[in-house]
């Protein structure tokens, strides 16, 4: 019996996300620097609302998807966030390089 996940590069995982409000369960997975590492970060934008990829394990689990079985039973699950933390550090840096610019030019 052919797996329903066979021809994929990577094993399935479990998403536990919002459905879109129009039915069309499409979003748009982004990349971008976490405000407090810098790190890299999964983001999901659905319906105008920003969502952050969270990832949890449990000591013992799976799941069972289809006929697939993901075994470390681990899941990833989406929370909202405020865009603003996204733009915080950014805004901050801005603002840091305008002051620096600033405080060169009325030293001259």
């Amino acid at each position: 019996m052919a797996s329903w996940c066979g021809d994929l590069a990577a094993p399935p995982r479990l998403l536990v996300a919002p459905r879109p409000s129009d039915g069309n369960c499409q979003g748009n997975v982004l990349s971008l620097r976490h405000p407090r590492s810098d790190e890299e970060t999964g983001y999901l934008f659905i319906d105008g609302q920003l969502h952050e990829f969270n990832w949890f394990k449990e000591r013992f689990g799976s799941w069972f998807l289809g006929d697939y079985v993901c075994e470390d039973g681990s899941l990833y699950y989406c929370t909202v966030v405020d865009p603003i933390f996204i733009l915080l550090p950014i805004l901050k840096a801005a603002r840091m390089s305008v002051c620096q610019i600033k405080s060169e030019i009325f030293l001259i």
